[in-house]
């Protein structure tokens, strides 16, 4: 007996953001840095789930980088975002295939488990292509304030200035900045 069949001596999906169902996901496209979320029918032990229960993997073997956050009986994986060189990099390669696989079966030593000890009952793939691009999340342009230095008292005119803004800014917009002027001239 499966998930599907009642049987409370297993751990079972019961959602997830990609329509999983005990043979696959209806959902196979996926964004570079999408969340990814799946809910359990039970409070999860966070110990068990990690890169060895729950995977993101490419043909070649090459692994999804990014976080699992566990919340009771809800697991996201979040995408890492790394900056290197002028790029930007998310947990998902765009253009690539990646193989989610939650291990299943009691008798397996990597297997996601419920605060009960029940393990997820069986083994679940769906393959994923990551042609999405990227997403963004609030679908706001980004905006930005001023973050040093403080605007109350007086600065030298050679101060360093600081601006952060709401989101990540890709590095590769520098190339587009004009020379900031002052009101006498360019400095």
């Amino acid at each position: 007996a499966g998930c599907g069949d009642g049987n409370p001596g297993v751990l079972c999906l019961s959602s997830c953001n990609l329509g999983c169902t005990e043979t696959g996901c209806s959902r196979t496209e996926i964004a570079q840095n999408e969340f990814l979320v799946l809910t359990f029918s039970e409070e999860l032990d966070p110990n068990t789930v990690n890169n060895s229960s729950i995977l993101f993997r490419t043909a070649s073997g090459a692994e999804a980088v990014g976080e699992y956050l566990v919340t009771g009986n809800r697991v996201e994986f979040v995408p890492s975002l790394l900056v290197s060189g002028g790029q930007t990099f998310y947990g998902f390669t765009n253009g690539e295939t990646y193989v989610m696989t939650i291990i299943g079966g009691d008798d397996s030593p990597s297997v996601v488990r419920g605060t009960s000890g029940r393990a997820f009952g069986e083994t679940l793939r769906c393959t994923l292509e990551s042609r999405r691009g990227i997403i963004d999340y609030d679908e706001q342009p980004p905006t930005a304030f001023l973050a040093s230095p403080r605007r109350d008292r007086d600065v030298p005119l050679d101060s360093a200035i600081a601006v952060e803004f709401s989101e990540l800014i890709d590095a590769r917009s520098e190339e587009h900045t004009s020379e900031l002027q002052s009101p006498g001239g360019s400095r």
